[in-house]
């Protein structure tokens, strides 16, 4: 660490002559003006606050980013985010595409926030802005949830969320906090401040000496852990922390410092990556093509267990570096060794089309990209043979699975409130070979089962079945409905009322559909409980889309809110919704909802 003394420090002008003020903001005028030339910056929040400021006659610009799984958490957990600005450039708007991809991946409710900008309102004005925002969060219980708030934040930002985060803020306030090429070590001299790797671009000394004059006014202590967190209590961070450097960024070493210090704490998950070839701001600035890029994508593979018990993952906040370059092909070469690139494109070249299915009409979806999930050592992804032992797997799978689901009411009202204990098997007829009604359907060509096996104890803990086939007349699903096998004891009239909307539904939607003639059909996906938040439906939804895909198909399922998170994750669009009032059968108003949900074919 830069061991600088604060007389050496760029703030330790005891009095600002007012000429050197003059000159603070002519400068600054001219950089404003520089990055108002490049015209204005584009964001497409889903509403736009004032919040209520503690400065007289002012409030504070919210952008809210929300999707729909928002409804799915009531109330939702929610992210403040403050963007880069080394607190002097306006840049609210420019982490758009981040608050877009966590509110679209997470479910959390993405609050941007305008802060105060220097020298007009220099240090402590950002870090107020800062605490009246979480402040304004915490006294909204019934529209945020207060258990999970998380922050986050750009360059200059980042600073802002690390110093409420650790000092502002008692410990436990925030869930995460999430900074990116922040400034933690705001004395430390910018001449003498060394990136990682010398062969970048850092941002210019003079420049950070500027932003550093215009936040920090003369008088104030430049060590103050609210303008460099590096020097907050360790204790006071939240539980989980993650910070993002770059190797060509002079404020990288600092950064990394602070995560090594956090890491060597118990009882707190830190996550630390340095970006390498990338400079400051690299992910605001990189173009398709370019190492850069590949680096923001090679930033989403960290963290699979960063979040909280609701199992909402640190992917999804890393993955905003980002999800643009989905079917891209990369127009110039990038270092091998850095990162696999899986595109659409890539993947089909090796792949004919089946001659029993024609490719698709339906325009490319720019937003598809295969989102390549490797299976995790000890398991072992296979075809399910069409045997009794296989048909007896599935169905313990199943049982298993639906008996630990998040739906238990909906569950209990569908089996009568007598559901059959998971272990609990059907009466079997020794002379029927296929007591679970499964060979038939595992035999079928047009059937595409996986299951994945634990290799520990050879068992199948995960399944998958995805249906290639024509589409249907509405009168054709009815009849598929009609003969469909359910075992007795269900509740067959609330069944009508739930999977036969759905069906209703199915066939509308297929059929106003006119290139849906062939569709890819994910019709059970089923984990085993204690195997679950290990991606391993996952694999099964991507083995599946990436199959879609080959026959230029789309792919289409349904999903109870549980399972909404994981489709949409893997680029599947909400294209319909059924809700059923069970209050006629002892549940909750509105409480049943299935989602139907459609991913059009990357193939271009």
């Amino acid at each position: 660490m830069l061991q600088i003394s604060p007389s050496m420090s760029v703030f330790s002008l005891v009095h600002m002559p007012v000429a050197f003020t003059l000159y603070l903001r002519v400068a600054v005028f001219l950089l404003r003006a520089l990055v108002r030339s490049q015209g204005p910056i584009p964001s497409n929040p889903d509403e736009v606050l004032d919040v209520e400021s503690r400065d007289r006659y002012r409030s504070i610009k919210v952008h809210v980013y929300r999707t729909i799984t928002n409804s799915l958490h009531k109330p939702p957990p929610v992210l403040i985010n403050f963007h880069g600005s080394g607190f002097v450039v306006p840049a609210h708007g420019s982490d758009n595409a981040f608050c877009r991809q966590i509110s679209h991946q997470t479910g959390y409710t993405v609050l941007d926030v305008q802060h105060h900008l220097a020298p007009e309102h220099p240090f402590p004005a950002p870090v107020h802005d800062a605490e009246d925002i979480v402040n304004w969060v915490l006294s909204r219980p019934t529209e945020f949830d207060s258990s999970r708030v998380a922050i986050s934040g750009f360059s200059a930002g980042g600073t802002l969320a690390l110093a409420a985060a650790s000092t502002v803020f008692p410990p436990q306030t925030f869930s995460s906090v999430l900074a990116f090429y922040p400034v933690v070590t705001a004395f430390a001299d910018p001449d003498a401040a060394v990136a990682p790797d010398p062969n970048g671009h850092p941002i210019p000394a003079f420049l950070m000496r500027l932003f550093a004059q215009c936040y920090v006014p003369s008088g104030v202590d430049p060590w103050d852990p609210r303008i460099s967190p590096s020097r907050a209590n360790v204790d006071g961070f939240p539980p989980r922390v993650l910070i993002i450097t770059a190797a060509y960024d002079s404020l990288a070493v600092e950064g990394e410092e602070l995560a090594a210090r956090l890491r060597d704490t118990p009882g707190r998950t830190v996550v630390g990556e340095r970006m390498e070839r990338c400079s400051h701001v690299w992910d605001k600035l990189a173009q398709p093509g370019t190492y850069e890029w590949e680096a923001t994508e090679h930033s989403g593979n960290h963290g699979t267990n960063f979040w909280d018990e609701y199992g909402v993952n640190a992917e999804g906040y890393l993955r905003y570096m980002y999800r643009s370059s989905r079917g891209i092909r990369p127009t110039t070469s990038v270092n091998p060794s850095h990162k696999t690139v899986y595109v659409h494109s890539q993947l089909l070249t090796t792949h004919p089309a089946h001659p029993d299915f024609p490719p698709s009409n339906i325009p490319p979806n720019p937003q598809h990209y295969p989102n390549k999930m490797p299976l995790k050592p000890g398991f072992t992804l296979a075809p399910i043979p069409p045997t009794p032992e296989a048909s007896r797997h599935i169905s313990a799978i199943e049982r298993s699975a639906i008996h630990q689901s998040n739906d238990t009411s909906f569950v209990r009202l569908i089996w009568n409130n007598s559901p059959p204990d998971e272990t609990e098997e059907e009466e079997e007829d020794p002379e029927n070979e296929d007591p679970f009604h499964a060979i038939d359907m595992l035999s079928n060509p047009a059937n595409k089962y996986s299951w994945i096996i634990d290799s520990a104890t050879g068992t199948p803990v995960a399944y998958g079945w995805w249906q290639h086939a024509k589409g249907k007349t509405e009168e054709e699903w009815a009849i598929t409905y009609a003969n469909r096998y359910r075992p007795e004891g269900m509740n067959k009239a609330l069944m009508d009322a739930t999977s036969g909307a759905r069906f209703l539904k199915r066939a509308k939607l297929l059929n106003t559909q006119d290139t849906l003639s062939m569709v890819s059909f994910l019709k059970e996906l089923y984990v085993r409980p204690e195997f679950q938040r290990q991606g391993l439906g996952g694999v099964l939804v991507q083995r599946g889309v990436e199959e879609a895909d080959r026959l230029g198909l789309q792919a289409y399922t349904e999903a109870s809110k549980d399972g909404y998170g994981l489709y949409v994750k893997h680029g599947f669009e909400e294209v319909d919704r059924v809700t059923v009032d069970l209050e006629p059968w002892g549940g909750k108003p509105g409480e049943y909802n299935s989602y139907g949900l459609l991913m059009r074919p990357a193939r271009t």
